[in-house]
Formats: structure tokens, C-alpha cells, sequence
């Protein structure tokens, strides 16, 4: 997973952690197989007993064997630049004084490029790339139609060089189909920690938003609003919570009431009702949005009469001296995201504002409903008539207990 800096104003140039770990690994690889294979032509120039180049390969694999050791410890733009050169200034004087373009030693200067690509893979980067990518495409040009006449050449046998030849052509096609699988398996493994990262964006996205919700504002960053003209919305509290803030230190407050909100959250779950959000220790949930239902107010109240029994059941295993207050009431609602940043898909309108008093004037350890929800509920949920409230703003409402 790719880590970001923290914001801090200032634009950030060096390579991220993951990033710098990626190159390490791939160039450090590069490097590893270019001394694997020196080492391999200095073992057969020491049989063919081939003095010169064998003498010029020993100095060559002890620089880069000293350059893997650099890259293994810190993998640095310079110990990379270094490596590149020491690699074509090899192939280009190894080919040129020694063995001659016929024996394809120069065919491993096509594998250069793409370890240089690995090597330095952000736009800033080009100030490394095109002078060692020019240095590579010069050696192999001059290799192949500029050669000199060396006095260090050595003459091998007709079947020698095209032993060589051959050698050389099989370890350049295999090292570039080295190459493609490395960079596959790379981009594999960056496909697939992009997928986590995706499914946990969404699995989170999915968390704050409704499903629709967030389909929708995916497509279009615009606000989102809608009437529903069916709603039913449910506001609960936790009575005598403040004063229990101060026996507790926060850390302690917090478990506690996420164990309560967490009970909520898999009734919410349980009856298809959504939740809206949590205002310190209240708790805000609607039915019939975004989908319509029209058996909202019953699935409001079913999970308000479970709500009860949880809190009742955990306040008695915590030896705490809660109970819940419910308000619910029905009709028109707005809902929908507004803003540009930490989106949230809240509710508005009379409604909302009615249920929000229903709680605040109702009675612990009951459910408390309006008028409209009492008409709603009548024929399948038992109520007595608590009598008209003043409510502020509205003036008196009937209201209703339901009977457990």
C-alpha cells in the first residue's frame, strides 16, 4: 500500500517509502544478474585462457560487486548511475577491445534500458534517463557499424565465436524475458494492492453512505438532495449519560458507549433501517430512505422495542444505571449530502425536527410517537395516549407511549 507524506505545505520530491523498497529490490536484482553473468564470462575466458579481457573482467567485478553492496545498503540515484555506467562502459570495451561485434556481446546493452526505467521511474528522473539511455544507444551504434581494429583483440575459433555468439544472443533474450516477469509480477502486485485499497475505500465509503447515495455521488460531485413524501425517523438518547461522564475517564466513555451504538448498528442492519448518525450520546435513524418501504414506522418501532431491550441488558452486565429515550415520528423528509468534504447524508425538514422532539420530551426506558405515527401503527402496535406536550415551535402535539 502506497503511503502518503503529511500535508505540510511544502511539496514533497523524494520517492515514497514503498517506492524507494520496490526499486531497491528490482534494481538490486538487475545488478545481481549483471555480476552473475560477468562472473560467468570471466570463468570462460580463464579456460580459453584469455588474458586480456580476463584481466580486464576482474577490476569489473569487483566495481560491481561493490555497487551491489551499495544499492543492498541504500539505493541511491548515484550508486544506480554508477552501476549503469560501469555496465555499458563494460560491454561497450569488452565487445570493442577484446571479442568483437561478432560475438554479440553488445546485444546486452538492449537490456539497459528497461532496468533504467525501473531504476528511475518519475518524470524528475529524466535528468538520469536520457544521458545514461544516449551513453547505451551510442555504445551499441559505434559497437555495431563503427568498429575499431584492437591490438588487445583476442582470435577465437570459428565454433568458439559462435559459441559466444549464441551465449550471448540466449542471455540477452533470457535476461529481457527476466525482465518482462519481473515487471509483470510488479505491476501484478501493484494491481492487486490497488484492489484491496479500492474494496476498503468502498467498504468504508459504504459505511458513511447509503449504497445509492454513494453510486451517485461517485458519478457527479454535485449535492445531493430528494424529497421522500413517506419517512419515518427515530431519534434515541441515552438518559443520565452526562452525568456518568464524570465517572469515567474518556477513554472508558468511549467503550462504553460504542458498545451501545454498536448493538444499534446491527439492529439498524438487522430491519433494513438506515442509520443517520451519532450526536455525542444520541442516536439518529430513519426508515423508507433512500428506498422507499412502505412499512417504515413499523420497522422503526421494532427495532426501538430491541433497542430498549439491549440497553436495559447492557446496563445490567456493566453495572451502570441507564435507560434509553425514543421519540419517532413520520411524514416528509429531505434528505440527502451537501458540502465538499467529509460528506455526511443527513435529513431535513418539520419532521425530522418533530421526532428529534419527540425524544427530548419523552421518558426513559419508553417509546414516545407523534400523532402521525400513532395513525400509522394503530391497528398493528399497542399505545396509550400520553396527552398534548408544548412543543417548541409547534404549540401542543398529541403524543404516544407505546405499551411494551
Amino acid at each position: 500500500m502506497r503511503t502518503s507524506p503529511i500535508d505540510t505545505g511544502k511539496k514533497s520530491t523524494g520517492p515514497l517509502p514503498d517506492e524507494e523498497a520496490r526499486r531497491k529490490l528490482l534494481v538490486g536484482t538487475g545488478a545481481m544478474l549483471a555480476l552473475f553473468l560477468t562472473l560467468l564470462y570471466t570463468a570462460f575466458y580463464s579456460s580459453q585462457r584469455w588474458w586480456s579481457p580476463l584481466l580486464f573482467n576482474i577490476p569489473v567485478c569487483v566495481a560491481l560487486a561493490a555497487v551491489v553492496i551499495l544499492i543492498s545498503r541504500k539505493t541511491t540515484n548515484a550508486s544506480i548511475v554508477l552501476f549503469f555506467f560501469i555496465l555499458i562502459a563494460q560491454l561497450f570495451l569488452v565487445t570493442n577491445l577484446f571479442l568483437g561485434k561478432e560475438s554479440g556481446i553488445h546485444y546486452y546493452l538492449f537490456c539497459i534500458m528497461p532496468f533504467l526505467i525501473i531504476a528511475f521511474p518519475r518524470k524528475e528522473d529524466l535528468a538520469f534517463i536520457i544521458p545514461i539511455g544516449t551513453a547505451d544507444l551510442l555504445a551499441f551504434v559505434f559497437t555495431e557499424y563503427a568498429p575499431f581494429n584492437s591490438p588487445f583483440a583476442v582470435k577465437p575459433s570459428w565454433e568458439t565465436l559462435t559459441f559466444i555468439h549464441m551465449a550471448s544472443t540466449t542471455g540477452t533474450l533470457l535476461l529481457i524475458s527476466a525482465l518482462v516477469l519481473i515487471l509483470y509480477w510488479d505491476i501484478r502486485r501493484a494491481k492487486n494492492a490497488l484492489e484491496r485499497e479500492h474494496s476498503r475505500s468502498e467498504s468504508l465509503l459504504l459505511n458513511i453512505l447509503p449504497a445509492p447515495i454513494a453510486l451517485r455521488l461517485k458519478a457527479s460531485p454535485d449535492a445531493i438532495a430528494e424529497t421522500y413524501r413517506e419517512a419515518s425517523v427515530l431519534f434515541a438518547d441515552i438518559a443520565g449519560f452526562t452525568a456518568l461522564a464524570a465517572r469515567f475517564r474518556p477513554n472508558e466513555l468511549v467503550a462504553i458507549l460504542n458498545r451501545y451504538f454498536s448493538c444499534y448498528d446491527e439492529l439498524a442492519e438487522k430491519y433494513c433501517v438506515e442509520k443517520i448518525k451519532t450526536i455525542g450520546d444520541a442516536y439518529m435513524a430513519a426508515a423508507g430512505i433512500p428506498q422507499v418501504r412502505d412499512d417504515h414506522a413499523a420497522a422503526l418501532i421494532r427495532m426501538a422495542s430491541e433497542m430498549l431491550e439491549m440497553t436495559g441488558r447492557i446496563s445490567r452486565e456493566c453495572g451502570l444505571e441507564l435507560a434509553i429515550r425514543i421519540g419517532i415520528n413520520s411524514g416528509e423528509v429531505t434528505a440527502g449530502v451537501i458540502g465538499k468534504k467529509k460528506f455526511i447524508y443527513d435529513l431535513w425538514g418539520d419532521t425530522v425536527n418533530i421526532a428529534s422532539r419527540m425524544e427530548s420530551h419523552g421518558l426513559p426506558g419508553r417509546i414516545q410517537v407523534s400523532q402521525r405515527t400513532y395513525q400509522l401503527l394503530k391497528d398493528e402496535f399497542s399505545f396509550e395516549h400520553r396527552g398534548r406536550i408544548e412543543i417548541k415551535g409547534r404549540g401542543e402535539l398529541d403524543t404516544y407511549l407505546l405499551i411494551k
